[in-house]
């Protein structure tokens, strides 16, 4: 049986916003901004899903200046000279994981995380449940993600793997 991929890669037109396709990168903490300061790597990172095809790119979130505002680092900040002196404030999270949300982050014991087919989304995309598709840990580990499903390549969508997180692929 042949899935119709079409509705995954239509536009989406809601009032003054149009994206080339319905699928949108869910946003994921990243920790690569050092002091709260984005760099060249993490515009790279997301440059390359951008260039991959992603309709709309969610990045990760961001913090405001209050020391309870995060626990971490290295994620983005919303203020201070450094952060907002031109460069982009990046603030970046999974369709098709067999696993909760938890399970193969660096809070799991598993090294991987199966990824399972896309038919269901599909399915549902078709019968049109819902008009976006948010995609995170496929995203983050393989910016050409979006291309192998368009193109049919679902065998070459790897699992989702924890040391996917340690690095910006």
């Amino acid at each position: 049986m042949t899935m119709n991929l079409g509705p995954m890669f239509e536009p989406f037109n809601v009032h003054n916003l149009t994206l080339r396709n319905r699928v949108a990168m869910a946003p994921m903490t990243r920790n690569f901004s050092p002091n709260g300061v984005p760099g060249e790597n993490v515009v790279a990172y997301y440059r390359r899903r951008a260039e991959a095809g992603v309709g709309l790119i969610i990045t990760e979130g961001t913090t405001v200046n209050h020391p309870a505002a995060s626990g971490y680092p290295d994620v983005p900040t919303f203020h201070g000279i450094d952060a907002l002196s031109g460069k982009p404030t990046m603030s970046v999270g999974s369709v098709g994981l067999t696993e909760d949300f938890i399970s193969g982050t660096m809070a799991s014991k598993q090294e991987s995380v199966e990824q399972s087919g896309i038919d269901e989304l599909v399915k549902r995309m078709n019968s049109h449940e819902f008009e976006l598709i948010a995609v995170g840990r496929a995203l983050l580990q393989d910016p050409e993600w979006l291309t192998k499903v368009k193109e049919g390549r679902l065998g070459e969508v790897d699992d989702f793997a924890r040391k996917s997180l340690t690095k910006l692929y």
